[in-house]
């Protein structure tokens, strides 16, 4: 069996993380503030406002742990590319030619994360990640293509360029 793997982690995912928690615990501590009265104000907004979003960060919080890393799956000549609960199945037959990105992420695509854009007249489909650099899969027949990011780029380059 043959297989090839990798984890490209988010660089920077701990201090947006931990700004999301610091937001979780924001909530319910002005709500606790409210209620003893502590926080006096002329109009102040409803206690539950306060739950509600402490709830709805905790959810989002727990949502953007999925994305704390890229990865990268090669076995029995299947490419799986995975960011979080999305991702991308590629067959090694449908592989028409494998290069490195050179392009600006935030020129091409808008910025770094899972992207979609037109990029000269193919759809992309971008996983990328900051400083991080980018192969680009381009499929046979398709007018797409799949950018993911990696630590090993010309490894990758050439472990795709051989069938499995």
């Amino acid at each position: 069996m043959n297989q090839d793997y990798e984890e490209v982690p988010f660089t920077g995912f701990v201090f947006m993380y931990g700004a999301f928690i610091l937001i979780v615990l924001l909530f319910p501590v002005l709500a606790i503030l409210q209620n003893k009265g502590i926080i006096k104000e002329s109009n102040p907004g409803p206690v539950w406002f306060n739950w509600v979003m402490t709830l709805f960060f905790a959810i989002l919080t727990v949502f953007l742990y999925q994305f704390r890393k890229l990865k990268i799956e090669y076995q029995l000549g299947v490419l799986q590319i995975r960011y979080g609960f999305l991702h991308s199945t590629i067959p090694y037959s449908d592989i028409e030619s494998v290069y490195r990105d050179t392009s600006n992420p935030f020129l091409a695509y808008g910025g770094w994360g899972l992207r979609s854009r037109y990029y000269r007249g193919k759809f992309r489909l971008v996983y990328n990640i900051p400083s991080k650099p980018c192969v680009v899969i381009a499929l046979k027949n398709k007018k797409r293509e799949v950018v993911f990011a990696t630590n090993k780029p010309d490894y990758w380059i050439e472990r795709l360029k051989q069938p499995f």
